[in-house]
């Protein structure tokens, strides 16, 4: 979502692709499930709705995770689903994802071990957070924190975790990138690094994970 507020959720991955350039250091512990292809989808691509396509960007990119061979995309998800234009739930999610028979369940964060404990068995997220409790960073060769402006509901993709500095991050792929990349040509949004104590400052987060165990 780029430029609105809306209600928090979130939908989790596990996975790890770290940017060039980098600064992550002094790395203990990390947990990454990533695939061998390009499954990143930049929103602001998305078609008619791209304003708040974060829902169908971030469900789209777990259904190319979970199936390689898919050739959905987040504008036909959000044709789909078309909701005026507006936000998707996480209710609307979790549709999506079942109509794809992708495995998939919500609960509600807990702290940390409810994502890295989802993390370290293999699966992956959405998340929808209020950005404004994570925290900016403007340096445009780091992939560590907020890179934009927008402050407000958003759905993302967690898909992975790491530590610096005896610091728990999450890995995400963000799909509010708009075109924007790291000198490199990446997208900025692509193993994007956010800080845990961001997420613990929310009030409530839904979880919904893709879970292979539940059938």
């Amino acid at each position: 979502m780029k430029k609105f507020s809306k209600k928090i959720l979130i939908l989790l991955m596990a996975i790890v692709v770290l940017v060039t350039p980098t600064f992550t250091v002094a790395v203990r512990q990390e947990v990454h499930n990533d695939r061998n292809y390009n499954w990143y989808i930049d929103q602001g691509n998305t078609g008619w709705a791209s304003n708040s396509n974060c829902g169908p960007s971030s469900s789209v990119m777990v259904e190319k995770w979970f199936n390689r061979n898919t050739i959905a995309t987040a504008a036909g998800a959000r044709d789909r689903y078309p909701m005026q234009g507006g936000w998707w739930s996480t209710n609307t999610v979790s549709q999506y994802l079942n109509d794809q028979r992708i495995p998939n369940r919500t609960i509600v964060y807990n702290g940390e071990d409810t994502l890295t404990d989802i993390l370290d068995n293999g699966n992956i997220a959405i998340v929808c957070v209020n950005t404004g409790f994570i925290s900016f960073n403007n340096n445009n060769n780091s992939n560590i924190g907020r890179f934009y402006n927008y402050q407000g509901g958003h759905f993302l993709v967690v898909k992975g975790y790491t530590h610096i500095n005896n610091r728990l991050y999450f890995e995400v792929y963000d799909p509010n990138n708009w075109g924007e990349m790291y000198f490199n040509g990446q997208p900025k949004g692509k193993d994007r690094l956010y800080l845990e104590i961001n997420f613990s400052r929310l009030f409530l987060i839904h979880i919904l994970f893709i879970d292979f165990s539940y059938k």
